[in-house]
């Protein structure tokens, strides 16, 4: 079910476009940016600044899943709308807790303000990006050496956190 969930919400790949890693094995999906845009109260970016991390990501050819929330699934015509055209980037609605997990397990990197989708990535050994709006969250970021956490970034910052992780060093 995850894998139909994945396939459905990612924009289809060139197979010439999926490079084997260092060791010559190519992964059976190519890796993606997973972007949960959500976040609780004063935890969450201005949508203004969500647009301009996934405006970003497309000049990047950074292939992402802009994932929704429950809270924000009255978004998803608006986000859409601003995905029309995207080649790297595809919407994803609200998914049930399992399906959601298994979509970011085969994340390259999840990209999110302080919030429980941070936190399941971590549990499930998912580099993160944390993008902390308030000094309190610097107390609950992930830690590990794969794991980044930026202060106010500019989508500038968080595409480059990105490319310095190599997503397809991963295994799948």
């Amino acid at each position: 079910r995850a894998e139909a969930t994945l396939a459905h919400c990612l924009p289809a790949v060139e197979p010439a476009s999926v490079k084997p890693d260092t060791a010559g094995v190519t992964p059976t999906c190519e890796p993606f940016v997973a972007v949960f845009i959500s976040g609780h109260l004063d935890k969450r970016l201005p949508w203004a600044q969500w647009f301009d991390i996934l405006n970003a990501l497309e000049a990047a050819n950074q292939r992402h899943l802009v994932c929704l929330g429950p809270e924000e699934a009255d978004l998803a015509p608006t986000i859409s709308h601003h995905l029309e055209g995207s080649r790297f980037g595809a919407l994803c609605p609200p998914q049930p807790l399992r399906d959601f997990a298994a979509l970011v397990a085969r994340s390259g990197v999840l990209i999110s303000p302080d919030s429980g989708p941070l936190h399941l990535a971590a549990a499930l050994e998912v580099p993160t990006i944390a993008l902390m709006q308030v000094k309190k969250s610097q107390k609950f970021v992930p830690r590990e050496p794969h794991d980044q956490a930026l202060w106010r970034p500019t989508a500038e910052e968080v595409v480059q956190a990105v490319t310095r992780l190599d997503l397809f060093r991963r295994t799948y």
